[in-house]
C-alpha cells in the first residue's frame, strides 16, 4: 500500500470516528456549492478547468452513504460520471448570439480514492478538475453563466471564475452567482497588455476600448444617461435583459431567447414599467415621460443611436435600451429624479448627466434617500430664443393700371381733332368712345415708369434675408409640431408652410439612428446674390419690392444618445424669393439646387 493510500485510510479513519458529529452538521446547516472555474481562450478553441469538491456529487446527484456513512468508490465514480453532464449543462459558455457552446470532457483529475470511500463529513476536503474543451473560431464575445445551485434542496452556489485569453498577460476574475451572466469581450488583433509594456506616451488599452465601443464597456452593467435641455429632458436606460427581468415578467416560449415577434408585448411591459419608476419633477412640476425608443440589442451592436435590426435577442447577453423624453413649457431650472428601478441584482446605478458642455457624474442607490438625483443651474436661466417677424419698411408701391387699348384710341381720337378736317365730329366721338370701353381691360402698370417703387439696398436684402433663414432653423428646434409651425410662420408665407416644415424634417431626421430629429447647432451662409424678383408659376406678377436670393449655405446638425455625439454636416445651394406679405417680409419660393452632405463625424462626449 502506497503511503498517500496510508495517510488517506488514516483520516477515513478519524472522519469515522467524528462521522456522527460532522455528518449532523451538514444534514442541519445549508450547505454551499463551490466551484473554481479556469478558462483558457484559445483562437480554435476554450479550454474550462473546473475544479469541484466531492460534497457537489452527494448534494447533486443523491448518492447513498452505505450503513457507515461512507459513500464507497463505485458510488463516488458514479457520481463522477453523472457530474459530467451536470457540468455540461449547468456551466455555460455562450456565443455572442446568445447560444450556448457544445463542450466536451476530455479529462477528470481524481485523488487516490480509499478502498473503503470517504465519510460524509470529509467530502468537503476532496477536490476533483474536470477539464471541458469548446470548439470556436476567435470569438469576439463570450459570455459565462453558472446555475449549479438546487433550488429545491435550497442549494446555493458560488463559481470563481478566472478567464485569460491567449497571448494576453492579464485575466479577468469574477464571482458569479447563479443566473447571473459575465460577458467578456476578445481582441484577436491586439490582446491586452501588461501594465509595464506601456507608458506615459502610449495609447492605454482601456482608452482605446472606450473609444472603440463608444463608451459602452461593460456589457452586465446597467447605463443611465441624463441630457437637461432648454426644451426637454431626455433619460435613457441600458440595461442587461436579464437584469430587467428580475423586476419584470417578459413572457416567451424559449427560457433562453426573446423572439421577433414577441418583443412588441415585451416593449408594451417595459415602457410601463420604466414609466412608473422614474418620477421626474421640473421646476417644481412633475412631469410625465413619453417613451421614444424600446429597443432590443445582441452583444455585437456598438452604436446604440443607430437603427437596431430586428433580431432574436439572447436572454443571458441581450439589452434593452430605453429613451425616455419629459416635454418642458418653461427652460428647467433645477430638477429631481428618483430611480425606483432596483432588484436583487440591481443595488446601485451609476449614471451620467450632461447639460451643456459640462459632464455631472452620479450614483444612484436603494439605500436610504440614495435614489433621487437633484440638480439647479448655476447661472440664470434665459427665456427661450423668440422668433420675430421682419416688418417690411418701405412704402406700398403706387399703381398707374393703362389699358393699350384704351391708349391707342385717345391718342386716334386726338390725331382726328388735330386732323378735324378730314374727320367728322361723330368720329371723333366714336373713337373716344371705343377708348373709354377698352379702359378695363389689357391694362399694365405704368408704375415703374411714372413712380419707380422702393426698394431695399443689397446690403439690407442679404439682412432680411439672413435673418428668415435663420428664423427656419430656430423654429425647427422646438419639439412640438404645434410650436414649429408657430415659428416658421414668422418666416415662411402660408402656402409654403406645409411643405417647408415636411421637407425640413426630413432633411434634419438621422434615419440610420432610428428617426431622431437632429438639433442644428451652426448656420453658415456661404454666399448670397440678390437679384430682382422673378415672375413665378402663378396669375400675380411679383410685388416690385420683392427680391430674389441665390443662395449657397451651410449646416451642421448633431443627435446625442448614450453618451456620444453624432454630427453631419449638409451643404446647399438654392433659390429663394423673398416678398411682403401683409407688412412682413416672407419667403414665399424655395427651389432647393443641390443637397450634399459634406462631412459625417462620431466623437465620445464622455461616461
Amino acid at each position: 500500500m502506497s503511503r498517500s493510500n496510508t495517510c488517506l485510510n488514516w483520516i477515513v479513519l478519524v472522519f469515522v470516528l467524528l462521522g456522527g458529529l460532522y455528518h449532523s452538521g451538514i444534514a442541519q446547516a445549508h450547505p454551499i456549492s463551490l466551484t473554481n472555474a479556469y478558462v483558457r481562450v484559445h483562437p480554435d478553441k476554450v479550454s474550462a478547468k473546473i475544479e469541484i469538491f466531492v460534497e457537489d456529487l452527494y448534494l447533486f446527484h443523491n448518492l447513498q452513504p452505505n450503513d457507515q456513512d461512507l459513500l464507497e468508490p463505485e458510488t463516488i465514480r458514479k457520481g463522477m460520471e453523472l457530474h459530467k453532464d451536470f457540468l455540461r449543462q449547468h456551466f455555460q459558455i455562450l456565443n455572442k448570439d446568445g447560444e450556448a457552446l457544445k463542450g466536451e470532457v476530455v479529462d477528470v483529475r481524481e485523488f487516490d480514492i480509499p478502498e473503503k470511500g470517504l465519510p460524509l463529513a470529509s467530502l468537503m476536503f476532496f477536490q476533483l478538475t474536470y477539464t471541458i474543451e469548446y470548439p470556436v473560431d476567435k470569438p469576439e464575445f463570450l459570455t459565462f453563466l453558472q446555475d449549479m445551485g438546487d433550488a429545491a434542496a435550497q442549494v446555493p452556489s458560488e463559481t470563481q471564475l478566472r478567464v485569460l485569453q491567449e497571448g494576453a498577460k492579464r485575466r479577468k476574475e469574477k464571482l458569479m452567482l447563479p443566473g447571473e451572466p459575465y460577458t467578456i469581450r476578445f481582441d484577436w488583433e491586439n490582446p491586452e497588455m501588461e501594465d509595464s509594456s506601456f507608458g506615459a506616451d502610449d495609447a492605454d488599452p482601456e482608452t482605446a476600448e472606450e473609444e472603440e465601443l463608444l463608451g459602452i464597456t461593460s456589457y452586465g452593467a446597467v447605463y443611465s444617461f441624463l441630457y437637461i435641455e432648454r426644451r426637454e429632458v431626455r433619460h435613457e436606460i441600458l440595461i442587461p435583459v436579464v437584469t430587467l427581468e428580475q423586476s419584470i415578467e417578459i413572457p416567451r416560449e424559449d427560457s433562453a431567447f426573446l423572439k421577433v415577434d414577441e418583443q412588441p408585448a415585451a416593449r408594451e411591459a417595459i415602457s410601463k414599467f420604466v414609466k412608473s419608476k422614474n418620477p421626474m419633477e421640473v421646476n417644481g412640476k412633475q412631469i410625465e415621460p413619453e417613451i421614444q425608443r424600446i429597443d432590443f440589442y445582441g452583444l455585437d451592436f456598438r452604436d446604440f443611436a443607430q437603427q437596431v435590426p430586428e433580431q432574436d435577442i439572447s436572454m443571458a447577453n441581450g439589452r434593452v435600451g430605453v429613451i425616455m423624453t419629459y416635454q418642458l413649457d418653461a427652460p428647467p431650472e433645477e430638477l429631481k429624479l428618483t430611480w425606483d428601478l432596483f432588484n436583487r441584482y440591481l443595488w446601485d446605478v451609476r449614471g451620467t448627466v450632461y447639460v451643456d458642455d459640462k459632464t455631472i457624474k452620479t450614483e444612484l442607490s436603494r439605500l436610504d434617500d440614495g435614489n433621487v438625483f437633484t440638480w439647479k443651474s448655476e447661472q440664470a436661466v434665459e427665456p427661450w430664443r423668440t422668433i420675430d417677424s421682419e416688418a417690411v419698411n418701405l412704402p406700398e408701391p403706387a399703381t398707374f393700371p393703362v389699358s393699350i387699348p384704351a391708349v391707342l384710341c385717345l391718342l386716334g381720337a386726338l390725331i382726328a381733332v388735330i386732323k378735324g378736317r378730314r374727320f367728322g365730329l361723330l368720329a371723333i366721338f366714336l373713337v373716344v368712345g371705343l377708348g373709354l370701353a377698352f379702359v378695363p381691360v389689357a391694362r399694365i402698370d405704368a408704375a415703374n415708369w411714372i413712380a419707380p417703387p422702393q426698394r431695399l439696398s443689397e446690403e439690407e436684402a442679404q439682412g432680411v434675408f439672413e435673418k428668415l433663414l435663420r428664423n427656419v432653423y430656430y423654429a425647427m428646434e422646438n419639439r412640438q409640431e404645434e410650436q414649429i409651425y408657430d415659428g416658421l410662420e414668422h418666416a415662411v408665407a402660408g402656402d409654403m408652410l406645409s411643405d417647408l416644415y415636411l421637407k425640413m424634417k426630413k432633411e434634419l431626421v438621422i434615419e440610420e439612428q432610428g428617426g431622431p430629429v437632429a438639433r442644428v447647432t451652426d448656420i453658415n451662409i456661404v454666399s448670397s446674390e440678390i437679384h430682382p424678383p422673378r415672375q413665378l408659376a402663378t396669375d400675380e406678377p411679383p410685388d416690385p419690392r420683392a427680391f430674389q436670393v441665390d443662395c449657397h449655405w451651410q449646416i451642421v446638425g448633431t443627435v446625442e444618445h448614450w453618451g456620444h455625439i453624432h454630427s453631419r454636416t449638409i451643404e446647399y445651394k438654392a433659390e429663394f424669393q423673398v416678398s411682403p406679405v401683409k407688412g412682413e417680409w416672407k419667403i414665399t419660393h424655395l427651389d432647393v439646387k443641390s443637397e450634399d452632405r459634406i462631412k459625417y463625424e462620431t466623437k465620445l462626449r464622455g461616461i
